[in-house]
């Protein structure tokens, strides 16, 4: 929300106008796109292109589920992206969206616009892109075919452009492959900053010529992230000589605009001619786009700000005459004409060829504008350690200043004179904020908490964005320019420095020397700091001690506050500073080692009981050895014949949660848990044990639940029931409390991860110490069109101290004049003349809950229409579609309460229904076919992942002893690939099936069992038959092991399956589904 806190009275302006302004028109995706090509659900952040700024209104970034058409009446219904951004941030143009919550894998993104400068809100849509998950491979790629020994720039393409780091182009011996942690060691070709990368294509200069028979590669690091994230690109090795080669495909391409003498195109032009010629082995032709880009800017292919003049599939000899795009005329002074064929070289491999390029002239012949662009400069020619301000100078084009869609900025940093200046050095200190320019200055004065540092360089930069209208590119003032930093001399005056030349990791006590005429209220600080260089505020500055009233003497005992901070290898400095700055530091010494720590290990546990699954331990040991392992033990007798609960390599002494591994909980009454803990050194080890605590019964409780009657309530709604149930044991647990509160929320807001910390979440009521129903009143007014959570607060029953909450269903706050929609469940082939529809109907009608019978040719209305949900109409047309065998339940508007209700009501009857649904915000728009198919396939997945659980039992349960080495080897291999499957969070009802054949297959192979879903290649038919009424035939082609098709076919009674001539396959796997309960192989299979 700080986003919001600036533009607070443009948001609530636009809250109000959108309760004034009812009618909506709504206009074609053609006023606001999105750039972003492919958005992925580690996105932070996309580009959005809006044709014309407007004067009111605002725009907004959502998310829609993959199935769903967007509907504008759902506007705030869907999940936000973005904040709202008001119509004053909304640029014509490129804008940058910076994201609130990343996109989720599979579902849509869209950009909203609602325009409300005519006085009534106008809609623009883009087109909605899906969400894919985030490809790495191929972020950074080096698309120069070739790379030369004589060659002084190459290609990179970039997928994504960042916000902070920096691309190196480094070379590598041939021998070697690249290493990270050797980063700053390889030879550095180019370095480019954040601030000039862009997406696409990027042109980068070398300072240094490759070395021919070593590879190239580019390395991009995002600082953005933390932990940074690195993007690698292939390598390309160098080779001698210029690089090019003749007679190749590219060297045959050209296009030529034919101009007729002219020199230049004018804005009144609407086609132009192109010659084309191609490579005789491109028979299929290419396709040629003639675009026109701001003429100031090298051309690039992919840069959004290219016009797209025309584009079609061109030949070799042709001649082609291309009309201009009447969305891009008339042309614009100041672009260029060019022609560009994207020419294939290899397997999904295109290069560009372009023809000559020609500028576009208005009727006074004049082009793209001449600028000047912003230079920085410091004041000062000489500059002392220890001060804290300077003068700077910013020189620039006024019409740069004024333009509202340029953002120059300036900052200053300091560096180690014998490096140079590179923003992502490790070196670099920045001493200035990035700062806004809206104007040239003189000798504007800056100050700064971080002193300038003796034998370092500082220098002010200044860099600017893009406005592609105006034709200004994105730049800075530092790449290829003189360097013009000022270097720091050394400063006079008072002098510290230490009294010994050994520190050790334990001292206590440090003696230190002053001289000099200290300024009162000067304090002394002792740092510890790791490598060769200290830097000021650097993060990784320890402090071990400070000191105030400082007098100058020598051997002053200075005690040491911090001793954790004195670390073996480290470096210890003394600094003096005075009205923040820093006017005196010490040469640097090293912290030698100190006396051995001996070891200690203990479980911080009062009680363990069967129902945990982990341990508190607090671990002791001596920083200086290599590490030390934990293992935790339970036994019975003695510790010798015990089982590993928990073990774990640490670094470092403090406090360790033990997680109990997989097989060996629940845990057994009466059992004893220790923990031991070894501490290896260079060239010995030492062992300790923990204290033993005896392991007891867990409470038998079951889950506590919280429930809100009724599933749609009205604003004027003053006093809310709900139904908690939790065990009566809570009631004499020592500290019981139970605390029950409701919070309304926004509708499109998550309620999982504590969303009750949250600003949106607001209570609206709350008991204490209640159990059963209980009666709440609201003490805030209730929103329409936000929803009600209920928030079930308990202590923890096993962990002490520890607290659970528990979550309630949502329910909906009506908005005005809607009315509450009464309790009604509907019904397919579950009618009074089936004995289970008979019995589920009793149910219903008992809990005073409509029925209503969903017919065949109903089944093509929208859920929402058959609730009886108001806005819904009929469709006017009789469904003609396939109909369902399935039985199939949707409980609509019930209520979580009323819900419990239902489903207890169908237990205690033998009432089973397993396809069945309750209706939410986002399945009422499905049409009735679409949401019984969608369970189907839900239910099929679920007994797939049932039936592949099974089996893994089934495995896990075999015993190796029983087996050869060989065989067993080849089963664990499969039962390992089963359970990653089985766990896997993208795993699809194909991967579980085939899991499943695969580890059948392998426990069958155990026992020299034929397994007979093994068909060999040369069959060509599958016999079999079923007792089920419709069963389901399934064919899997592989190769390898590798799933090539999949075919489903519904079959019964005896039957006959033809298989398909699948190129490649060698092995063919059968099975036939006959229940939700029963998947088997078709042992039958036969050649024939």
């Amino acid at each position: 929300m700080k986003k919001l806190k600036r533009t607070s009275g443009i948001i609530l302006s636009l809250i109000m106008m959108l309760q004034l302004i009812i009618p909506c028109a709504y206009a074609a995706g053609n006023s606001v796109k999105i750039k972003t090509e492919v958005i992925t659900s580690a996105d932070t952040s996309i580009s959005v292109e809006v044709q014309s700024a407007i004067t009111g209104g605002f725009m907004k970034i959502i998310e829609l589920p993959s199935g769903e058409e967007y509907n504008p009446s759902n506007f705030f219904n869907y999940t936000s992206l973005s904040e709202i951004i008001g119509y004053a941030s909304v640029k014509e143009g490129y804008n940058n969206v910076s994201l609130v919550k990343t996109p989720t894998l599979g579902n849509k993104v869209m950009a909203v616009l609602r325009d409300a400068t005519s006085g009534t809100m106008v809609e623009y849509t883009s087109e909605p892109i899906t969400v894919t998950e985030q490809d790495n491979s191929n972020f950074i790629a080096i698309k120069s075919a070739n790379i030369t020994s004589t060659d002084t720039n190459i290609e990179v393409s970039v997928k994504q452009a960042i916000t902070a780091g920096f691309m190196r182009i480094l070379e590598i011996p041939s021998d070697e492959e690249y290493n990270s942690s050797n980063f700053f060691n390889y030879t550095a070709l180019a370095t480019v900053g954040f601030a000039s990368i862009t997406a696409g294509n990027n042109t980068v200069s070398l300072d240094t010529s490759p070395t021919a028979g070593n590879k190239v590669i580019a390395v991009l690091r995002d600082t953005s992230t933390t932990p940074l994230t690195e993007y690698v690109s292939e390598t390309v090795t160098v080779t001698t000589g210029s690089g090019s080669t003749s007679g190749n495909i590219l060297d045959n391409c050209s296009a030529e605009i034919v101009m007729n003498g002219k020199t230049n195109f004018s804005v009144s032009d609407t086609s132009a001619v192109v010659n084309v010629k191609l490579d005789e082995s491109l028979t299929d032709g290419v396709y040629m786009t003639v675009f026109a880009y701001p003429g100031n800017t090298a051309f690039d292919s992919d840069s959004i700000a290219n016009k797209r003049l025309y584009s079609g599939l061109v030949h070799n000899e042709d001649s082609v005459n291309c009309e201009f795009a009447a969305s891009n005329l008339p042309l614009k002074a100041g672009y260029k004409i060019i022609a560009c064929l994207n020419v294939p070289i290899g397997d999904d491999n295109y290069r560009s060829v372009v023809s000559q390029a020609y500028e576009v002239l208005d009727e006074n012949g004049n082009g793209a504008p001449v600028y000047d662009y912003p230079h920085i400069n410091i004041d000062e020619t000489t500059l002392e350690a220890g001060a804290t301000s300077l003068h700077l100078t910013l020189t620039g084009d006024e019409r740069l200043f004024n333009n509202d869609k340029i953002t120059i900025n300036y900052c200053l940093y300091q560096y180690p004179k014998d490096e140079v200046f590179d923003l992502e050095g490790e070196y670099m200190i920045p001493l200035l904020s990035v700062k806004a320019a809206t104007g040239e200055f003189t000798s504007e004065k800056v100050t700064f908490t971080q002193p300038l540092l003796e034998d370092y360089r500082v220098r002010a930069i200044v860099y600017w964005s893009q406005d592609i209208e105006s034709f200004v590119p994105k730049g800075n003032d530092y790449e290829g320019e003189a360097d013009n930093s000022v270097l720091i001399r050394a400063a006079t005056g008072v002098s510290v420095s230490f009294n010994t030349d050994k520190i050790l990791s334990r001292s206590t006590v440090i003696p230190v020397n002053i001289s000099g005429e200290v300024p009162n209220g000067s304090i002394l600080l002792l740092h510890s700091f790791t490598g060769d260089t200290y830097t000021w505020l650097a993060d990784g500055n320890l402090l071990v001690a400070n000191k105030t009233n400082l007098t100058a003497g020598n051997n002053q005992s200075i005690t040491v506050t911090n001793t954790d901070n004195l670390i073996t290898g480290r470096k210890l400095i003394a600094l003096i500073l005075s009205s923040g700055s820093v006017i005196a530091q010490s040469e640097p010494i090293a912290i030698e080692a100190a006396p051995m720590q001996l070891p200690t290990i203990s479980i911080n546990e009062h009680e363990i009981t069967t129902g945990d699954l982990n341990a508190k331990l607090i671990t002791s040991f001596d920083s200086r050895a290599d590490n030390a392992v934990y293992t935790l033990y339970k036994y019975s007798d003695s510790i010798e014949d015990g089982t590993i609960l928990a073990s774990k390599t640490c670094y470092r002494s403090g406090n360790e949660t033990a997680y109990f591994k997989s097989g060996t909980t629940p845990l057994t009454a009466g059992d004893k848990i220790q923990a031991v803990l070894t501490v290896n050194y260079a060239s010995s080890s030492e062992t300790v044990y923990s204290n033993i605590i005896t392991v007891t019964e867990s409470p038998a409780w079951d889950t506590p639940t919280i429930a809100i009657h009724g599933e749609y309530i009205t604003p004027d709604t003053t006093k809310i029931t709900v139904t908690s149930t939790y065990d009566e044991g809570y009631l004499s647990m020592e500290g019981y409390y139970c605390n029950i509160t409701l919070y309304q929320i926004p509708i499109d807001k998550d309620t999982s991860d504590e969303f009750w910390e949250q600003q949106w979440a607001e209570r609206v009521g709350t008991v204490q110490n209640t159990r059963g129903e209980a009666e709440i009143t609201i003490t805030s007014t209730l929103k329409a069109g936000y929803k009600l959570v209920a928030k079930l607060r308990l202590p923890h029953i096993e962990w002490e101290g520890e607290e659970v909450d528990y979550i309630s269903m949502p329910t909906y706050i009506l908005n005005e004049g809607e009315s509450i929609p009464k309790p009604i469940v509907l019904l397919y082939n579950l009618g009074t003349d089936t004995a289970t529809g008979s019995r589920l109907t009793n149910v219903l009608e008992n809990l005073n809950i409509e029925v209503k019978n969903i017919t065949g040719d109903l089944l093509g209305e929208e859920v929402g229409y058959l609730a009886e949900l108001d806005g819904f109409e009929a469709s006017g047309e009789p469904y003609t579609g396939d109909s369902f065998d399935t039985q199939f339940m949707l409980m609509c508007n019930l209520g979580e309460a009323l819900l419990d209700k239902v489903l207890a009501g169908m237990k205690e009857n033998n009432v089973t229904v397993n396809h069945k649904a309750i209706l939410t915000q986002y399945n009422r728009y499905y049409k009735f076919y679409e949401l019984i198919s969608d369970i189907q396939d839900e239910h099929k997945e679920f007994q797939s992942i049932l039936a592949l659980d099974k089996i893994i039992k089934e495995g896990e349960a075999l015993n190796e002893a029983d087996y050869t080495a060989e065989k067993w080897s080849a089963f664990s291999d499969m039962l390992t690939a089963a359970q990653n499957t089985l766990s896997a969070e993208a795993a699809s009802y194909e991967d579980y099936l085939g899991a499943y054949c695969n580890l059948r297959k392998a426990i069958k192979s155990l026992s020299d069992i034929t397994d007979y879903t093994d068909i060999q290649k040369s069959m060509s038919l599958v016999t079999g038959s079923t007792t089920a009424e419709v069963a389901e035939l399934i064919i899997g082609y592989y190769k390898d092991g590798v799933l090539l098709e999949l075919n489903r076919d519904t079959v019964n009674g005896d039957f006959t399956y033809n298989l398909s001539d699948v190129e490649g396959a060698t092995e063919i796997k059968v099975f036939l589904w006959e229940s939700i309960n029963s998947m088997k192989p078709v042992c039958e299979a036969q050649a024939s």
